[in-house]
């Protein structure tokens, strides 16, 4: 049993740390062009990712997303926010509005109950939906993170992290 739990949070980590590479959830140059996205639609003060890149990602995440995934993919970026700290590039812009809507997505999903099942039926179709469920996450380990990761967003990521 140990071992499987072991093979478990490797693949883990090695999904989370091939998603955070160039091309997958950190868009290239070349990528937002294939996407016909303006690198200026993402404000660095919007914290949101462009509706299409979004959609492009949701059917993925949304079976990635678990309590465990959740928790990983958010500690290693914020690691990697850490190890950029002074950079404002895209790579970094893109960090912040994942951790960002990451966070939100999961605050505003509904608390699992024996009776929700109609949840998405309910739900404007075309908004991209990251959790059906709220995942419970360690947010002292999350607000640590961000303490240790200082950069211009960090006052919006520690209000996300401990208003949750």
């Amino acid at each position: 049993m140990s071992l499987l739990m072991e093979v478990c949070t490797c693949a883990r980590e090695v999904v989370a740390r091939a998603m955070l590479g160039d091309g997958f959830l950190i868009p290239t140059v070349e990528d937002l062009r294939t996407l016909s996205l303006d690198l200026q639609e993402t404000k660095e003060w919007d914290f949101r990712i462009p509706p299409t890149f979004l959609h492009f990602w949701q059917p993925l995440l949304k079976g990635l997303l678990s309590r465990d995934f959740t928790q990983t993919l958010l500690e290693k970026m914020f690691g990697e926010m850490k190890q950029r700290a002074r950079e404002s590039g895209l790579r970094t812009r893109y960090l912040i509005n994942w951790i960002t809507e990451i966070l939100k997505a999961n605050m505003q999903a509904k608390k699992k109950t024996k009776r929700s099942s109609k949840s998405s039926k309910n739900r404007n179709e075309t908004s991209p939906v990251l959790f059906v469920y709220r995942v419970p996450l360690q947010w002292l380990k999350l607000l640590e993170d961000c303490l240790e990761a200082p950069c211009w967003a960090s006052p919006h990521l520690l209000h996300l992290s401990s208003s949750a």
